[in-house]
């Protein structure tokens, strides 16, 4: 049996920006003692990122047509 599901995920990373929570917190107020909670604005709340590998393989400057023939 082939799992093509798994297979067609892109990888994906834990955010460098909230840990992988999918939430920052900062100190708010005047006292400082009062922390605000908010989604993480680097990966939309979810905690990972998609991996991003370059593609292998020719581009698209590969099908273009050759100048000159």
């Amino acid at each position: 049996m082939i799992f093509r599901h798994a297979m067609s995920e892109p990888k994906k990373k834990v955010c460098d920006t909230c840990g992988g929570s999918g939430e920052i917190g900062y100190f708010q107020g005047e006292s400082r003692f009062f922390i605000t909670r908010e989604e993480c604005p680097a990966c939309c709340g979810v905690g990972s990122v998609p991996d991003e590998e370059p593609e292998t393989g020719p581009g698209p400057a590969a099908n273009a047509p050759e100048e000159g023939d």
